[in-house]
């Protein structure tokens, strides 16, 4: 179903209900997906959830409507990483309803503790607002390097993007961190989807332009060349 379906058309449509994610899907939660008098209503996951939100009132529906037949990528970076895709207007859940869970794309065999997902070297290990703290602590241990990130009592991913916008040279080598990781998986996503844009969202977004350069450098530097131009914005909602 796509956006008007779920929000427009309420009379023959049952409205969705956001589940927290793929991980709370696959257990009890998923039977809830029925109301008393029996009727099915969808469930759907978080990340698809917001795409929805967004899609009528964002850079995403403007980029549907003007190329029906594009394909729209959005990322959503908060204590995980999530997403959803947009084809022809339309959410694409995949066979499994896993369709666009790029946070769990496998992205370190190096890993050893284990992501929520009970999986490890997933994306959102990294390349979250959680993610970028645990970096944030691996690299502040393995040495004795100044950092005005040392004086805090307990370190944010706003802290580190605001320390990297003043030209703290640790937290700036944690931004570019990210930015090569997410920027090379989006950019192997792009190989498979093709998008004409992503569309960066959730609270890590929230960091600005800073987060959009460092990612679309790295995509740049390791897409496909049919795909290197692919578009970068934030959300606008968030």
């Amino acid at each position: 179903m796509d956006a008007h379906q779920f929000f427009c058309n309420r009379e023959s449509q049952p409205v969705p209900l956001g589940s927290p994610g793929m991980v709370a899907l696959i257990h009890p939660f998923k039977d809830m997906g029925k109301i008393r008098g029996g009727n099915p209503f969808p469930i759907i996951g978080n990340n698809n959830f917001c795409l929805l939100l967004r899609f009528g009132h964002s850079e995403g529906h403007l980029a549907c409507n003007a190329v029906r037949q594009d394909i729209l990528q959005q990322v959503i970076e908060n204590t995980g990483v999530g997403g959803g895709i947009i084809v022809n207007e339309k959410i694409v859940t995949g066979a499994h309803g896993a369709g666009g869970e790029i946070g769990h794309a496998f992205v370190n065999p190096a890993e050893t503790k284990a992501c929520n997902c009970g999986n490890k070297g997933c994306l959102e290990q990294y390349a979250s607002a959680t993610g970028i703290v645990r970096l944030a602590k691996k690299r502040l241990a393995a040495d004795d390097t100044a950092t005005t990130l040392r004086d805090l009592p307990e370190v944010t991913a706003k802290d580190i993007f605001d320390a990297a916008k003043a030209g703290d040279a640790v937290s700036l080598e944690l931004v570019e961190t990210l930015g090569t990781i997410l920027g090379g998986a989006l950019a192997a996503i792009a190989c498979v989807a093709d998008p004409e844009m992503f569309v960066i969202g959730g609270g890590v977004s929230k960091a600005g332009q800073i987060l959009l350069d460092v990612v679309q450098k790295h995509f740049k530097e390791r897409a496909f060349q049919a795909c290197e131009d692919t578009k970068f914005v934030l959300a606008s909602l968030g």
